[in-house]
């Protein structure tokens, strides 16, 4: 199969990677992604969170993905600071995805296990595979979320 546990997200409408993948949407954002994999999203009137790969809580009391994402979803909703705390806790190989203060941000677990890779051009898009960005944009130049990077005053991944 082709990316094999992957995962394509940009703002507005996004092309089929492969025809196996779900696609999810969410404001003006779409995620497609490899269905095998555990994806859980939570959204209220001004913030929303998506949660993808295999994540584990060491303080949310259940094991169940979408139960983490809600979990994560309630501490992003009273403060920036509860949610990051509260990440500290989790371990796996995980992306989580979210919206604050009308920006998107993206984070990878902490060691950085699923890989994400973003361009700018011709649009902001990150993917699990720089290949796939290769393909859809031909050749754009794409960096890893790793790197400290700053893009247009927001670091590390902004979608």
């Amino acid at each position: 199969m082709r990316y094999t546990y992957g995962f394509f997200a940009t703002e507005g409408d996004s092309p089929v990677i492969n025809p196996r993948w779900e696609r999810f949407h969410i404001d003006n954002y779409y995620i497609t992604h490899d269905k095998t994999i555990e994806f859980s999203s939570d959204k209220g009137e001004k913030n929303w969170i998506i949660v993808y790969g295999k994540i584990m809580s060491l303080k949310c009391d259940s094991i169940v993905h979408s139960e983490i994402s809600n979990y994560l979803y309630k501490k992003l909703k009273k403060s920036l600071n509860s949610f990051y705390n509260e990440l500290d806790y989790c371990c796996g190989r995980f992306i989580v995805i979210y919206s604050s203060n009308d920006q998107i941000f993206i984070l990878n677990d902490a060691t950085g296990m699923k890989a994400v890779y973003y361009t700018e051009f011709p649009r902001i898009s990150v993917a699990s595979h720089v290949n796939i960005l290769a393909e859809l944009y031909e050749k754009s130049p794409a960096y890893d979320i790793s790197e400290d990077i700053e893009i247009s005053g927001i670091s590390k991944g902004l979608l």
